[in-house]
């Protein structure tokens, strides 16, 4: 891994219980896909400026009523203290949500709180999200 803090995110990461699904070392960022069977799985990436983008996604099968799903994303990102919601369709037209956040550089301590803060937010959000509509 290029960045030198990559290595140190990827071990605390194993050290939380996460799997390293893949490492990518590219010009612009290190990357990580890692995954937990009590988790969020994840997307990492830490750009050479120290700046580390943590991304999930989820997948549901069907939306009750879209609208409605615009509004709570929309409050979900309001409550939200650390992560931003957005919903989407891909490639397949499967409906996505997809969670993400920033941290600057790396600090044993403050990068733990920040993962566990993701997860809190995730876990939170997601629940307020499949009551509203999402299947």
């Amino acid at each position: 891994m290029k960045n030198p803090i990559s290595e140190k995110i990827l071990n605390h990461l194993e050290f939380l219980g996460y799997q390293i699904a893949e490492k990518v070392d590219d010009e612009k960022y290190d990357l990580l896909v890692v995954t937990n069977e009590n988790k969020s799985n994840l997307i990492v990436r830490i750009y050479k400026d120290n700046v580390v983008y943590v991304l999930a996604r989820y997948k549901f099968e069907a939306i009750k009523n879209i609208p409605d799903i615009y509004k709570s994303i929309n409050e979900v990102n309001f409550d939200s203290a650390i992560t931003k919601w957005c919903y989407s369709k891909n490639q397949e037209d499967a409906n996505v949500v997809t969670i993400e956040a920033f941290f600057n550089g790396y600090e044993k301590v403050a990068f733990g709180s920040f993962i566990d803060m993701v997860e809190s937010e995730i876990s939170k959000y997601i629940e307020k999200l499949k009551q509203e509509g999402l299947e």
